[in-house]
């Protein structure tokens, strides 16, 4: 899996000292995408918040636990749909 360095400039803060939760962008949850492909979902994000970057990630759906301003985790079923929850920053 590879994405870009995660933009976070210390823990849980980005270099703007944004936190979780206001990572200073305007999109940061897509629950409409639950239910459509990994594919669509990923290029959707990536149109809609240029700043992110969004990985899709398949079973068994592991993923660090670090909080990422600049991600988007977008965990797909066996037939690569979006399961909940939801993609979002982090």
């Amino acid at each position: 899996m590879t994405y870009p360095p995660c933009i976070s400039g210390g823990p849980y803060r980005n270099a703007n000292g944004c936190a979780p939760g206001a990572c200073c962008f305007d999109k940061m949850e897509w629950p409409e995408l639950v239910g459509k492909s990994g594919v669509e979902a990923k290029n959707t994000i990536e149109r809609e918040n240029p700043e992110v970057t969004a990985v899709i990630v398949h079973r068994p759906w592991i993923v660090t636990q670090d909080y990422c301003c600049n991600r988007a985790w977008v965990k797909v079923s066996d037939d690569g749909l979006v399961i909940a929850p939801a993609p979002k920053v982090g």
